[in-house]
């Protein structure tokens, strides 16, 4: 290919009273940078692990497996721990010297995730964002808990990625204004009125200094209007003609002649694309947040998550209501994963602590724990035998992708490691080639991303 390889991320470092940054050597694909209480340390995410380095140079130091997954920011309190977030499950905890993380927090009924940690300043309680919008987090609550309560409560009803401000306020974001409230830090409650501060703030993309500099990203909130191609496999695209959209996680219907795709703007649907008919057709009206379609193996009807972060499913040709396939009681979310080719059983990750593979019969019966793991399990996928289930797990300390037999899945001598990786970041997802009238599957019938 003669498109230029991507640069890894890395870290820079510029004084506020000068225009030249120099790169930090041993950061290569780093995100979610923060400062030590000091200001002497720089920690970040890269690799699948929680690290920190000199501002004066030197090696990093690993502190921490963290798995595949980041981006949910991070803090470094003044009492030598670090809060951290992934996007799933509750927020982490470490020492600053390194350890085993351990949850900080607890996962609420229907929170999607937890994220955009910040520590107040006596190290004894936490800030953070509960997202609505789990896509871009562009939307949320604000939560503050006391370290060894069991519970958090709300703060900011409407509002994201929160600082606390040693002039004693509140710092947040709502829409693209940032606000200001007063904050008592000791009693952790809101003593006044909001007030705005900045307008054409980008979420999450604002710092200020202890001696009250701000920085931010100016900006607006902008959904991206994406259009849905073929690609082949040389790399070559061929545009769909319908329209653009945000979409998000477009699936082929088994005979190939429809996409069922969640479209994620004002609200989030499910609609369906027919490719012969070039019509897009809303599918899901009951609800504002229905994501993450997958189709069953017949075509007949769409499996996605909806009210509640439960499972619902609804005839694919808009005949019939959604029904419910999961209880609130079960988990705070379900994700769906895959159907068995015969149509059976549904393979779904359940978030509750950590995140793990269940298996719900379509015609009745209770959930049973697939795979019974401490580490993040994810994204399963029947193969087209129904032999095997394939899935994403951070059990090596990153994303790889996994294979177990379906139904004996918690034999671990019969489990199998892809070892799949993209760009070096582990994967995070994968696919079964599809069938071609050959041998049975097994797992080099699979790849990752």
């Amino acid at each position: 290919s003669n498109t230029p390889a991507r640069r890894a991320l890395q870290i820079y470092l510029r004084p506020m009273d000068g225009l030249e940054a120099h790169l930090i050597p041993d950061t290569e694909g780093a995100r979610d940078p923060f400062f030590s209480p000091d200001g002497q340390w720089i920690g970040f995410a890269a690799g699948g692990r929680l690290k920190k380095i000199s501002i004066s140079g030197g090696a990093a130091v690993t502190l921490a497996d963290i798995g595949g997954l980041s981006g949910g920011g991070a803090s470094w309190g003044n009492q030598g721990m670090i809060a951290f977030a992934n996007w799933v499950g509750p927020i982490q905890q470490v020492a600053d010297t390194g350890g085993n993380p351990q949850p900080l927090t607890k996962s609420g009924k229907s929170e999607n995730a937890q994220i955009a940690p910040d520590w107040l300043p006596d190290g004894k309680a936490l800030l953070f964002t509960v997202p609505i919008t789990i896509t871009n987090g562009d939307a949320g609550k604000i939560e503050v808990q006391s370290v060894g309560s069991a519970e958090h409560r709300d703060l900011i009803p409407s509002g994201i990625f929160p600082h606390y401000s040693p002039s004693g306020h509140l710092i947040y974001v709502q829409g693209v204004t940032l606000m200001a409230v007063p904050f008592d830090a000791k009693r952790l409650a809101i003593g006044g009125a909001a007030v705005p501060v900045i307008e054409g703030v980008q979420p999450n993309k604002y710092s200020f200094s202890n001696t009250g500099t701000l920085v931010y990203a100016p900006g607006s909130i902008q959904q991206p209007q994406l259009r849905l191609v073929w690609v082949d496999r040389k790399g070559a695209e061929q545009p769909v003609n319908a329209p653009p959209h945000n979409y998000v996680l477009p699936r082929i219907s088994p005979d190939g002649k429809r996409v069922t795709t969640g479209i994620e703007e004002a609200d989030s649907q499910i609609w369906t694309y027919d490719l012969s008919r070039d019509t897009l057709t809303r599918l899901t009206f009951e609800g504002k947040s229905n994501v993450d379609p997958i189709w069953t193996p017949d075509g007949g009807r769409v499996v996605f998550k909806g009210s509640g972060n439960r499972l619902f499913w609804q005839p694919a040709d808009g005949s019939g209501a959604a029904e419910a396939l999961t209880k609130s009681e079960l988990s705070s979310n379900n994700i769906p994963g895959s159907v068995s080719p015969d149509g059976q059983v549904l393979a779904f990750t359940e978030n509750r602590d950590t995140r793990q593979i269940w298996i719900l019969p379509l015609k009745g019966g209770q959930p049973q724990q697939f795979v019974q793991s401490p580490s993040y399990e994810t994204a399963p996928r029947f193969a087209p035998d129904g032999r095997w289930i394939a899935y994403a797990s951070d059990e090596s300390g990153r994303s790889e992708i996994y294979v177990r037999p379906y139904p004996v899945a918690n034999l671990h001598r019969r489990r199998h490691r892809a070892g799949m990786e993209s760009e070096g970041r582990g994967a995070v997802l994968s696919q079964w080639k599809q069938d071609d009238g050959g041998p049975a599957h097994d797992p080099a019938d699979i790849f990752g991303w």
